[in-house]
């Protein structure tokens, strides 16, 4: 059955129908082979079909096509929504006959493992012209203290076609949608579901579709506050620094950027371990009260998780908890250092103050001693004492080590014990003695000295004369003078 040569011809007997007629054969004489021939006149001359499955299978597309005789000869052939190519046979065929056209979906929908299909009525046959939906969303994840939903830490980046962006899209209004919706729709469901339709199916609007997701970026803001007193924040003062880890140096407060799952590790240490000032938790800022989030100094933080979900702001709070203690020491000591932590600052002069905190339970104390001193650790402890509370279980100086030859002491004191006016303010005298030199060692150090010389030479003299009167030497009281000469040999 021909039915008309320029369109083609129906390949068997039966009656023409969409499934049969699905080849557009050009037709063929002994002369001249052409596309379309009728009668004496040709649309296409001077081709033949063993050169368009030549040129065809030296080709990678079928856009390559449109450079050769028989396209530019034959006028505009429409090969992305009207006609196609089969490679294997050289035949070319009209599309809408075609009923074989699939859409599928890529990998890249779930790469992130934050979307999925929820409703998938894709097909692996589509007629020409008919259309395709795509039903899918964001998870929602258990991680086994609370439901998370990945809509909110995500967004829809872009739909790709076979590895190419198709069309753009934007969210406006909380809403999606495409530049051009000539053949892609996109709708939000009331869900929070979305809905893919893919129109008019043919070769330029069918293949494999990935739906690409974004990660939302969140603010963490971190900063340090210091509190008085009465619980009020003091303006202006930022007693400690802050800083992530490996962030590099400290600052007074800071801001991350933070995805789902990101990981960051933030820290505080005080500035000065002479200011009154003791750490008292991370806390999150709230619209009417902050909440505790840790009373670690270093605050772990895995974002999307627990209170670590949205903007948010953090604080390292800090009270005005200190306690001045004074020290005083005598010529005998050579410093002290006292801190805790990793700060101890240095003391050398009498009468230096320093702030401890009052919920320190294990400050500690170095005290250093000259050469030639003593020191006595327990009138020192004992001395102590009278500041603590009556509470003899709780001890508030413990000597925790100190060397042989008396030159180190280390003491641990426990702030939270104090009791009275004694937890704002109190003294710490550091006293010394001089040691003793017994016995010999005197009598060595004056003979090995310079001046010891010239006093043994004045005990020989003194020797001499008072041995002289008493008549020794052989001149004795009883005589009543000296014989020179015997004088001489007994002096010598």
């Amino acid at each position: 059955m021909n039915v008309g040569e320029v369109v083609g011809k129906i390949n068997n007997s039966a009656a023409p129908s969409s499934g049969n007629l699905h080849y557009i054969y050009y037709h063929t004489t002994s002369n001249n082979p052409v596309f379309g021939y009728m009668g004496a006149y040709s649309y296409v001359d001077a081709v033949s079909r063993d050169n368009i499955v030549k040129e065809q299978n030296a080709l990678s597309s079928v856009s390559d096509y449109k450079s050769k005789q028989w396209y530019v000869l034959g006028g505009d052939w429409d090969f992305d929504s009207i006609w196609y190519f089969t490679s294997s046979t050289g035949i070319i065929n009209l599309q809408c006959c075609y009923g074989d056209f699939s859409i599928n979906i890529g990998t890249n929908l779930n790469s992130k493992a934050v979307v999925e299909i929820k409703d998938d009525e894709l097909k692996t046959k589509y007629r020409y012209g008919k259309f395709a939906q795509i039903k899918f969303g964001f998870v929602e994840i258990d991680d086994g203290e609370e439901v998370i939903d990945m809509q909110k830490y995500y967004t829809l980046a872009s739909v790709t076609k076979d590895g190419r962006e198709e069309n753009p899209f934007a969210l406006n209004d909380g809403q999606y949608s495409f530049q051009d919706q000539n053949y892609l729709k996109f709708e939000t469901l009331s869900t929070g579901e979305f809905v893919l339709t893919i129109e008019n199916i043919n070769l330029s609007h069918w293949g494999v579709f990935d739906i690409a997701v974004t990660a939302k970026k969140f603010d963490v803001a971190v900063s340090s506050k210091l509190f008085d007193k009465n619980g009020e924040v003091v303006e202006g003062e930022i007693p400690a620094n802050v800083s992530q880890q490996g962030g590099g140096t400290n600052n007074d407060k800071f801001t991350i950027k933070m995805s789902y799952d990101d990981n960051a590790t933030i820290k505080s240490s005080i500035k000065s371990a002479a200011n009154p000032y003791t750490f008292d938790g991370w806390y999150l800022e709230g619209e009417t009260e902050d909440t505790l989030i840790s009373n670690s100094a270093n605050l772990p933080i895995v974002f999307g998780h627990g209170v670590y979900n949205d903007n948010m702001s953090i604080y390292a709070k800090y009270k005005d908890d200190g306690c001045m203690v004074t020290f005083i020491m005598d010529e005998g000591v050579k410093e002290i250092r006292c801190g805790s932590g990793n700060q101890y600052p240095t003391i050398k002069d009498s009468n230096t103050s320093i702030a401890f905190p009052k919920t320190a339970s294990s400050m500690r104390i170095e005290i250093f001693i000259k050469s030639g001193y003593k020191f006595n650790s327990a009138e020192f402890i004992k001395s102590l004492d009278t500041y603590k509370s009556s509470d003899t279980t709780s001890p508030f100086c413990t000597l925790v080590e100190s060397t042989e030859d008396g030159t180190y002491f280390q003491f641990s004191l426990d702030m939270t014990t104090l009791t009275g006016d004694f937890a704002e303010k109190f003294n710490i005298d550091v006293k010394t003695t001089k040691e003793k030199v017994a016995g010999n060692a005197v009598t060595w150090y004056i003979v090995g000295g310079v001046s010891g010389v010239a006093v043994i030479a004045g005990i020989v003299v003194l020797i001499i004369i008072l041995k002289r009167r008493s008549g020794g030497f052989g001149g004795g009281s009883s005589k009543s003078s000296f014989n020179k000469k015997n004088f001489k040999d007994m002096y010598y």
